[in-house]
């Protein structure tokens, strides 16, 4: 198997972000210490996301490398086991090892998600070499009522599950509990629920674990409870505005006594500044497309025909179903919505756009 190797020097103002581009980046393990020479290219933040990891800056490569032996062939295992790619290297000289060209250099690609959440996105591409424009096709925004909210937060001691719906979700929940001064321990022993890997690593940089739903979707979550649901449970379901109905229905149906809080809405439109912006940079290689609303957002606020014959990749089967009502060049469908399969089917379609 081959990994990725990174070309980019490290920008410190994606420091917050570390742990996610951990996780989403393919690794190079080192079976050998790593040589005094290179300590100084070590990432100085890379020891506080995870002690055994270190993150390699060397003439703008960027690597992580482990240490040696079975915690080597373990962690190395690991990594695999959750979807990645991984290779050793016997050592690492003092000029690092030979490295191949990053697989996405010069390509640029438009990123349609809210800028709250494309934080992971933009970093992993320009780790990769790529060129990513930003154009929020969508805003998020407090929930309009607050009520719902804050009656939750009065009794959130007595839910035994909490169902985060996405990074939104977690963002504007804790927000609530840093504005009313709710001290985190009053969560108790509820037991937290996440779609999706990014929904997870935003809890986990609240110091709380959470289980992800297998399927990566909303309606994950109710699979996920199949069969462990008792007499008087009571659960919290944070998520968009309005709620999912069919995931609230599929939760009633295992006997939970659901409160379903709207936490936030979408605001669909991209700002015209933002547009301008993106049409002075010239037509992109690829798209990256998180919800039909932001395809038919991204079309709104472009030229007609502006992404004729650009390849889109789409998150999911009704983002598809988008891009093909309006007529756009739909190139694949991610395979799973996390930052790892997005780059995987990104890097096949520009990979496949260059024979």
């Amino acid at each position: 198997m081959s990994a990725e190797i990174f070309y980019a020097y490290w920008d410190p103002g994606a420091t917050p972000l570390l742990a996610d581009l951990l996780d989403a980046a393919p690794i190079v393990a080192a079976t050998a210490p790593v040589p005094t020479a290179l300590e100084l290219y070590l990432h100085p933040q890379a020891q506080r996301v995870a002690p055994r990891v270190a993150m390699l800056r060397q003439e703008g490569i960027v690597a992580r490398l482990y240490g040696d032996g079975e915690e080597l062939e373990a962690e190395a295992a690991a990594f695999i086991a959750r979807g990645h790619e991984a290779t050793t290297l016997a050592t690492l000289g003092p000029s690092g090892p030979h490295l191949a060209e990053p697989a996405l250099l010069g390509r640029r690609v438009l990123v349609t998600r809210a800028a709250a959440q494309a934080g992971a996105v933009l970093g992993a591409l320009r780790l990769r070499g790529a060129e990513p424009v930003l154009l929020p096709a969508l805003r998020i925004a407090p929930a309009l009522d607050q009520r719902p909210l804050e009656a939750a937060l009065e009794r959130v001691g007595t839910y035994r599950y909490i169902l985060f719906t996405s990074q939104n979700s977690v963002q504007n929940f804790f927000a609530a509990l840093d504005a009313k001064a709710v001290d985190v321990r009053r969560l108790g022993d509820a037991r937290l629920l996440a779609v999706g890997a990014a929904t997870a690593l935003a809890l986990r940089a609240r110091g709380l674990l959470a289980e992800i739903a297998r399927t990566g979707t909303a309606m994950g979550l109710a699979s996920q409870l199949q069969g462990r649901v008792r007499v008087g449970d009571r659960a919290l379901l944070l998520g968009p505005e309005p709620p999912d109905a069919q995931l609230l229905q599929a939760l009633w149906d295992q006997g939970l006594q659901v409160d379903a809080v709207p936490i936030y809405r979408t605001l669909r439109g991209a700002a015209q500044h933002d547009a301008a912006a993106v049409l002075r940079q010239g037509r992109p290689d690829a798209v990256l497309f998180y919800s039909p609303s932001a395809v038919q957002a991204t079309t709104a606020a472009l030229p007609a025909g502006y992404l004729d014959g650009v390849p889109a990749v789409a998150i999911g089967p009704t983002t598809s179903a988008a891009c093909l009502e309006l007529g756009l060049k739909l190139a694949a469908q991610a395979e799973s919505p996390g930052l790892a399969g997005i780059l995987a089917v990104l890097r096949q379609v520009l990979t496949d756009s260059k024979e």
